[in-house]
């Protein structure tokens, strides 16, 4: 996606904030696209405007929100027709999943392994001919096998969860003494020496593991309820429309449920028949598959927001099948559409034609200030990769030891660099050069060693 938004924005702030926008959009299509499968044109647009009113569908990193979206509509796809032909279309989206986030490879691996044995079990069954399962064989490797030689191996993809690991185990459990900003194996080795692995560590330490897991399972649940309601935006007015809209929505879920007792009950073993069927099961494997392994970063690493992008949207989408079957079929089409829109119209406006926010759009403006310089640019920031918005400049993410130890003071280590811009985020100010002499007073006043925002209120300080 963003090789065909690179075509149009020339700008990487640019292509980043388009990016950003196009990742939410992917995954409101995800959930239109879900419940349009199932249901009729008003609760598909409803339940899409309330995924674009939830401040989740925006969160950072923006990966996160197309790769739910296709996993999403890869579930949908293999339970809307339960067949071979529906499980290798399944099969596909999944890796087009896996390449946004490689956490997914294993799960495209165990769903490409499900739908082959299916294969091969309608071929002995005689459920299909021979020839229509090669071509199905052909179409169920033909995605892996187009970012194999794009993008190498998909098994060496896969080490994204440990890393992941890493760092929430680190920022959660760092003592005093340790830096959990950075990957530098103080925690985790100390917790799980010689572990490499999520398996490792489980059996290296297994009490700290246990630990960390118990911990994440207690927060799951209320971390999910929260996006689910609207919450975790970055200011009131995000989280006031996140929550009106998420009222409204569960609103028409209560209706719907109180309704017809009766009904619902119906529903309850229609749909129970439905999921123990034999036709089902390769869809439930499926699902359960993906399900499974996006728990893997929910459970065992850490509950973060851009983790439950696909849980929110799997709860909107079933919840929006619910309100479809069991609603009032002369308000149904209507009702929810109609108080939902004008919410979610706010966010939509909010999110997707402004920066993202105002402490983003300052970035952006001075990253274009610093484009619209001659200078070449050192940056020195342990921030992730920022230079790559430069037209003109490279970053030090973290000094050598050896200009380390040179540097009596901070502004030693400044000159040596050849530094001429820096960020004064939060990571920082709790970097190692933080204990320099001489850094705070920078930080007090930067103009004692050349420096000045870039514009006014920027915090990215340079030294023309």
């Amino acid at each position: 996606m963003y090789w065909l938004l690179g075509r149009l924005f020339t700008s990487p702030i640019d292509l980043y904030f388009a990016g950003r926008a196009l990742s939410a959009i992917t995954v409101v299509l995800a959930v239109w696209i879900s419940l349009r499968l199932f249901t009729g044109r008003g609760i598909a647009v409803a339940g899409a405007l309330v995924m674009s009113a939830l401040p989740i569908t925006y969160v950072w990193p923006g990966v996160s929100s197309p790769s739910a979206g296709f996993l999403l509509v890869a579930i949908a796809i293999a339970w809307r027709w339960r067949n071979p032909s529906s499980y290798v279309t399944a099969t596909a989206i999944t890796w087009l999943a896996a390449a946004i986030r490689p956490e997914f490879v294993w799960a495209a691996l165990g769903v490409t392994v499900t739908v082959a044995v299916v294969l091969v079990l309608s071929v002995t069954r005689k459920h299909m001919t021979v020839t229509t399962v090669t071509s199905l064989g052909f179409g169920l490797v033909a995605m892996p096998l187009i970012l194999t030689v794009a993008y190498g191996n998909p098994v060496d993809l896969g080490t994204r969860s440990w890393e992941a690991f890493e760092q929430h185990y680190e920022l959660r459990f760092a003592t005093e003494s340790d830096d959990p900003w950075q990957i530098d194996a103080d925690v985790i080795g100390r917790d799980f020496p010689g572990a490499s692995s999520i398996p490792a560590a489980a059996t290296a330490n297994t009490p700290a593991f246990v630990t960390h897991v118990g911990k994440n399972v207690l927060a799951l649940p209320i971390s999910t309820g929260g996006h689910f309601m609207g919450l975790g935006g970055d200011s009131r007015s995000q989280n006031l429309i996140g929550v009106a809209t998420a009222g409204l929505w569960l609103t028409a879920l209560t209706v719907a449920l109180v309704r017809s007792p009766a009904r619902t009950r119906a529903f309850t073993r229609r749909s129970w028949r439905t999921l123990v069927a034999p036709q089902s099961r390769g869809a439930m494997v499926i699902a359960v598959i993906v399900v499974g392994v996006a728990l893997v970063s929910t459970v065992v690493i850490y509950p973060r927001p851009h983790y439950l992008v696909l849980a929110v949207a799997i709860l909107i989408t079933m919840t929006g099948l619910v309100i479809a079957d069991l609603a009032n079929p002369r308000v149904t089409p209507w009702l929810p559409v109609t108080a939902i829109m004008a919410t979610s119209a706010l966010a939509l406006t909010a999110h997707l034609f402004s920066p993202m926010g105002s402490v983003n759009k300052l970035n952006a403006e001075s990253l274009r200030a610093l484009n619209a310089l001659p200078d070449t640019w050192i940056l020195l920031t342990p921030e992730r990769p920022i230079d790559i918005y430069l037209v003109d400049g490279q970053q030090i993410i973290n000094p050598s030891e050896e200009t380390l130890a040179q540097a009596e003071t901070f502004s030693d280590l400044v000159e040596s660099s050849g530094v001429n811009v820096i960020f004064d985020g939060i990571l920082f100010r709790q970097a190692e050069y933080a204990q320099l002499p001489g850094f705070d007073a920078f930080l007090q006043d930067p103009t004692i060693l050349g420096f000045e925002p870039v514009i006014p209120g920027s915090p990215f300080l340079v030294r023309r």
